[in-house]
């Protein structure tokens, strides 16, 4: 009986750290999130993480954006799409051995319009893959009501196209 309630008392006090640690986890991504932009428009901190990506890696990045986009969405949304496009740039990095990338943010009447495309290994995107990229892209498209598709198979590149309702980018 007295391990019984030694092993309870350990459980519940090993949740309470998880927990804790996880509130903790939750505040330091807040504020490391907050920083990440460091005042820079989405123009200036795109080109700013294709540029140090093409000084690195043998891949040529290039990419538009449509300047109306700026007047219709807030900070929260341009920090959005930075992620975006800062993971699926990791993706194309670290498993599509491309070449060439092109970024494109445009509008039209209804919605913003994030397109990356590349001219990589591609994958076949009804199979199930690891890893959390994938993911984490579509989550952060859901967060603004967006829709994340991806264009694929094997030997032929991708095409990740994001669409985002135009009302939903002003109001988060």
């Amino acid at each position: 009986q007295r391990n019984k309630t030694n092993r309870a008392l350990k459980l519940k006090r090993s949740s309470q750290y998880t927990l804790t640690a996880i509130e903790e986890i939750r505040k330091l991504t807040k504020g490391m999130i907050k920083d990440v932009l460091n005042g820079l428009s989405l123009y200036e901190a795109t080109n700013d993480i294709v540029g140090d990506l093409m000084k690195v890696h043998p891949i040529q990045i290039s990419w538009t954006l449509d300047g109306r986009v700026h007047k219709l969405v807030n900070a929260t949304f341009n920090l959005n799409v930075f992620r975006i496009i800062q993971e699926q740039l990791n993706n194309i990095i670290k498993h599509a051995q491309a070449t060439k990338v092109s970024i494109e943010i445009s509008l039209n009447k209804l919605h913003v319009i994030l397109t990356i495309s590349d001219n990589g290994s591609g994958f076949d995107v009804e199979k199930e893959v690891d890893g959390i990229g994938i993911l984490n892209i579509k989550t952060r498209a859901k967060s603004f009501n967006g829709i994340a598709r991806f264009a694929s198979e094997a030997g032929n590149g991708c095409e990740l196209t994001v669409s985002f309702p135009v009302a939903e980018t002003k109001n988060h």
